[in-house]
């Protein structure tokens, strides 16, 4: 797509596992990504999803369920996730715009496609297998173009840990924390405000 339809170095941008394909995209195609932008993107997946286990055991439920959409989003909002030592209900984690969002997106997926990411967060083995086709330091470190990493403030999906590592293999990096804003970034409320602003002195000093 770069090469055919762009036809020019690019500034490539994706949030979340969008942001580890840019992240690897910027690493492989040195000569057409200018620059990267990296929003709060789990770059050190297992990891980031390992603190996440009870969301994806809740996106396996979705996957299973039968009913009308308005039934599952119902289902959902009633699932617990647990997060460390504490659990809460969906609906105590997300907006009804966000529930819906991330429902309709759900039921489209097969339900052995979470089987799989579920068994990885239980067996070392399976975590290696699924996460063999991705490598954090190989990728980061062949980086070449400026890269911003924005971070939200929750920390979960890209907590200090993480983002330090990567800002250590990049060779033209920067990170900004969006504080007051979880791992959406203001994205699923139409919220973006606070995002663009962060962003686009970067555009504008890469363009």
């Amino acid at each position: 797509f770069l090469a055919n339809v762009i036809e020019a170095p690019a500034i490539v941008m994706g949030h979340s596992r969008g942001g580890v394909q840019a992240a690897m995209l910027a690493s492989r195609n040195l000569e057409k990504v200018k620059a990267s932008v990296i929003l709060d993107a789990p770059l050190y997946m297992t990891e980031a999803s390992k603190r996440n286990t009870g969301w994806w055991d809740a996106y396996h439920e979705v996957t299973k369920m039968e009913g009308s959409l308005v039934d599952r989003v119902n289902a959902f909002k009633e699932l617990e996730v647990k997060m460390g030592d504490s659990s809460s209900k969906v609906s105590d984690l997300m907006d009804e715009p966000g529930l819906m969002d991330r429902v309709s997106c759900l039921i489209q997926v097969d339900p052995s496609v979470l089987e799989v990411k579920v068994k990885s967060l239980q067996d070392e083995q399976a975590a290696r297998d699924y996460q063999g086709w991705y490598n954090p330091e190989d990728v980061l470190s062949h980086i070449r173009c400026p890269v911003l990493i924005i971070q939200s403030g929750a920390g979960v999906a890209l907590p200090d840990r993480d983002l330090n590592k990567a800002l250590k293999l990049l060779d033209d990096a920067v990170s900004l924390k969006l504080s007051g804003h979880g791992h959406s970034l203001g994205i699923e409320k139409w919220n973006v405000s606070d995002l663009m602003r962060a962003i686009t002195p970067f555009l504008e000093s890469v363009r």
